[in-house]
């Protein structure tokens, strides 16, 4: 537990250490081989997402030209701050769990409490208003040690 902690969150140092274990070449390889696919793979379906969601909102047009100025606006930016500024890539994706609160926590919370005051019928998971309660307690409690990570 305290040896993986102590890699900060840093996938080489952690391949590494458990190749390290292994006195095998072959499972010391498949290690780096499914670290790799998975680092390729999260990329590939982040930026193919990005890439449509920037071609969608500056509505690109479907040709050369369309594609490579969505190409420059998803790619360069990203590109530049891992040059400029490498550690902010952890500081954002600290950030990241704000909106995540609010989608999974908050959001739910605020449909509960609009389909229970139009008193619909139907299905009700158990709890009531104090779970719900007990939940946005929850989300404001994540958002706020987030918030005091963030700003140390």
């Amino acid at each position: 537990g305290e040896t993986v902690h102590s890699f900060g969150g840093s996938l080489p140092k952690l391949v590494a250490a458990l190749q390290g274990l292994v006195q095998s070449s072959v499972i010391s390889q498949a290690i780096d081989l499914f670290a790799n696919l998975a680092l390729i793979t999260s990329f590939l379906g982040v930026t193919m997402s990005l890439f449509d969601y920037v071609a969608e909102l500056t509505r690109a047009r479907d040709d050369v030209a369309g594609r490579a100025k969505t190409w420059l606006i998803t790619f360069v930016p990203p590109l530049l701050c891992a040059l400029y500024y490498p550690d902010g890539f952890f500081q954002v994706l600290g950030f990241a769990a704000i909106p995540l609160v609010v989608m999974i926590i908050f959001l739910p919370i605020a449909m509960a409490l609009k389909q229970r005051a139009q008193d619909l019928g139907g299905y009700q998971v158990s709890g009531g208003i104090v779970a719900l309660l007990l939940a946005g307690i929850a989300g404001v409690l994540i958002v706020f040690a987030q918030l005091m990570v963030a700003l140390g």
